[in-house]
């Protein structure tokens, strides 16, 4: 992951998802997300969440930011968690 962030993000740093937009058309989704298992298996320990759900966290992080959602300062960090939280919660209470 660290080298997929620095080949494609510039950011020197090793990180959870990197969402790839292909999208050819304006009202079509066609992306890649790139997810570190080591990290999501890492983070589940630590935090005491279920892999399932840590996996699915990224995935919910990834589409987020391919719909325009951003986490560059804390206010946007926050909002943006806080979806991630909510559709994460909503997607389990449905399965």
């Amino acid at each position: 992951m660290r080298e997929l962030n620095l080949m494609y993000l510039g950011s020197d740093s090793s990180t959870d998802v990197i969402s790839f937009d292909n999208s050819v058309k304006k009202h079509e989704l066609l992306a890649d997300l790139a997810i570190s298992c080591e990290t999501a298996v890492t983070n589940a320990r630590r935090f005491g969440s279920a892999l399932q759900d840590e996996i699915l966290r990224y995935v919910i992080h990834g589409l987020l930011h391919l719909l325009g959602y951003d986490d560059n300062n804390k206010t946007n960090r926050l909002a943006m968690k806080k979806r991630q939280e909510y559709l994460l919660e909503t997607i389990n209470h449905e399965l």
